[in-house]
């Protein structure tokens, strides 16, 4: 779909330099990102990102990579960046499921106020 409306895709870091004007801006440009660092990143958006050979950003929390299940490993990590396809980028260090603790999360965010 996107070839077929002539769209380009960039990294957020190239992205982000476009919109500081450090870039010339390129009409039909979009920017591809996941967050997290799940597993299915390999299986999913990896394999599309491998077909097309598009440019994905991947914003990951160090803590889970290669610690948790469900997240990727740091050498899976290294075979995607080595694709010179996939940008990693830092999300933040861990935070909470936040579909498990909404309260604690809206209570500590209603007494900040």
């Amino acid at each position: 779909m996107l070839a077929l409306h002539h769209y380009t895709v960039i990294s957020v870091a190239t992205a982000i330099e476009t919109v500081k004007g450090l870039r010339h801006k390129t009409p039909n440009t979009i920017a591809i990102s996941t967050d997290d660092g799940r597993a299915s990143v390999l299986t999913i958006p990896f394999s599309i990102v491998q077909k097309y050979h598009i440019t994905i950003t991947l914003f990951i929390y160090p803590s889970v990579i290669s610690n948790a299940p469900y997240a990727l490993t740091w050498e899976q990590l290294r075979q995607m960046r080595a694709s010179g396809l996939v940008d990693i980028q830092a999300h933040i260090y861990w935070h909470p499921d936040f579909r498990r603790e909404k309260r604690a999360y809206r209570q500590r965010s209603i007494s900040k106020s």
